[in-house]
């Protein structure tokens, strides 16, 4: 088995690319809300509460083999929890939309790989650290 890195829908760091007001960005990728890129590593949101991020490609995933490698770091500074999730989404919505779904909308199409960082959090009356979703477009969500 052989396999090559898809560079148009990876994130590597160093970031040394620079919008026109001089900030870093990731090229072929879009961010929000209080995502901020560091030359060697995307902090998707600050140690506050209330707050939400994302990363989001333009590229297609064109390929219909391949496999995921997702290194992620929570940490913080602060003594209360404010985080909440983290999901990892493989959609057939070309657009960017956010929704009550792990930040999509009811009809997505697609499947989620979500990392709960809340031990407070239930679903159904259970709790999980990490839990797979898939949708069929009609808001029919199974995890």
């Amino acid at each position: 088995i052989s396999c090559k890195l898809l560079k148009k829908v990876s994130i590597d760091p160093p970031f040394l690319a620079h919008d026109y007001k001089g900030m870093l960005y990731v090229p072929n990728w879009d961010m929000g809300g209080d995502t901020l890129v560091k030359k060697n590593f995307l902090r998707l949101t600050p140690d506050k509460p209330d707050q939400f991020g994302f990363v989001w490609s333009r590229q297609l995933l064109d390929s219909k083999d391949f496999s995921i490698t997702w290194k992620i770091r929570i940490s913080g500074d602060s003594k209360e929890r404010y985080g909440n999730f983290l999901a990892l989404s493989l959609t057939l919505d070309r657009k960017k939309s956010t929704g009550p779904i792990f930040g999509h909308r009811e009809d997505f199409t697609g499947v989620m790989v979500i990392v709960d960082t809340n031990p407070m959090d239930r679903l159904n009356g259970r709790h999980f650290d990490v839990g797979v979703l898939t949708n069929n477009g009609k808001f029919d969500p199974h995890i």
